[in-house]
């Protein structure tokens, strides 16, 4: 049954990310600096309704306690993020608001669905480790699928860099175990895409 489950899950998150990325509003440049006129305020509460619901799931709480138990290691890695992130955020905030807080809740809440959630869901199941891999990072590529960047003939370059950045990222997870740096590194590939 929690087969089942995960899987409907999958579907539902990369389905409502192709309607919701597919609204004309998200891309009509002229709205980004109206947060509450546009298709990014309907993602932003979106996702933050996601994140909330999945810090509920009992493997979700005890990927959370895990990484803390690793945080000594890996505080200089957050800092570095951290600077980052808040450099952006000088940068661009005033520009870009609503476009700026959904990057950055997107790739909070992508990185807890496909690593914290549906990884260690797959991996306990004692799926091959490989199918894994591709599945999800197919799954990712394709819950960022929109009509205006996946023009036809498809942007390959686009859906190669989604789903390497997805495979080696799940890869890189395997090792270190820690969530908050894969969402760190997240929300920065997402906000170099306001350069």
């Amino acid at each position: 049954m929690k087969d089942i489950i995960d899987y409907i899950n999958m579907t539902i998150y990369i389905l409502g990310s192709i309607f919701i990325k597919n609204l004309s509003k998200i891309y009509d440049l002229n709205t980004y600096y109206n947060f509450f006129s546009n298709g990014f305020y309907i993602i932003f509460v979106i996702e933050s309704l996601l994140i909330i619901s999945f810090l509920k799931k009992p493997s979700i709480k005890n990927e959370i306690k895990k990484t803390f138990k690793l945080k000594k290691f890996y505080i200089p890695f957050y800092i570095i993020l951290l600077i980052i992130i808040v450099y952006f955020y000088l940068k661009y905030f005033f520009i870009r608001k609503a476009l700026f807080f959904t990057l950055i809740i997107g790739g909070v809440s992508e990185e807890y669905f496909f690593k914290a959630y549906l990884f260690n869901s797959f991996k306990e199941k004692k799926y091959n480790i490989l199918l894994i891999y591709i599945a999800l990072s197919l799954a990712f590529t394709l819950s960022h699928y929109s009509i205006q960047t996946f023009k036809i003939p498809y942007n390959f370059k686009l859906f190669e860099f989604t789903f390497l950045y997805q495979f080696f990222t799940l890869i890189f997870y395997t090792y270190i175990k820690d969530i908050y740096i894969l969402s760190g590194i997240h929300i920065i590939v997402n906000l170099f895409s306001l350069k």
